[in-house]
Formats: structure tokens, sequence, C-alpha cells
């Protein structure tokens, strides 16, 4: 089931070598904003493979000072993280991870 969009925004921001906020519970339709608000350059790339098609960010589009936006309209969780500064080893993030969790 999708929803459309709300009209609702969260912002996340990439700090440095932090996303701040992490975890972040939104209702389906939701706008997700990220922001770059460090020094060094990140990207914002999905975990899983069928959500990379859909949604995130290069390197190249996400230097400091950017931002980038994406409506989540279908619940579930979805996971993220910087390849430059994060990674998954042994199913656990580590480092500049997050977790987007859309509820109905």
């Amino acid at each position: 089931m999708t929803a459309a969009a709300n009209g609702k925004t969260t912002t996340i921001r990439a700090i440095d070598n932090n996303f701040v906020a992490q975890n972040v519970t939104v209702q389906a339709g939701t706008n997700v904003q990220w922001s770059n608000r460090g020094r060094n350059d990140h990207d914002v790339v999905p975990v899983d493979a069928t959500g990379a098609a859909a949604w995130g960010v290069s390197l190249k589009d996400f230097q400091p000072g950017a931002t980038y936006s994406h409506v989540f309209t279908t619940p579930g969780s979805y996971v993220y993280i910087c390849t430059i500064h994060g990674s998954i080893v042994n199913g656990k993030g580590v480092g500049m991870v997050g977790l987007i969790t859309v509820t109905t």
C-alpha cells in the first residue's frame, strides 16, 4: 500500500561523520530531506539493492551545503549509509548509517 505525499517534511543532517537524527520514524507520504551541513563529502545510499534505484544521492550531488529529498510512500524500514564513512558489518551498521521507519 502506498500513500500520497502528505505535505510533512523531516530533516536529517549530515554533519561530518554522523547522520543527525540517525533513526527517524515518519508516516507514509512524508518527505525526508537530507542536508549536508558538515565539511566532508557524503552520499546517501540505500542498503537494499531494490531501493537503490528508487532513492539516494551520489557523492557528486551531495557536497557540503547541498540537500536531497525523497518522499517515502510505502511503509517499511529503509536502511542507508554514507559509503565513505559507514558500512554494514555482519548485518550491523558501523559509522555513518541511518534508518527510516515508515508507518501507515
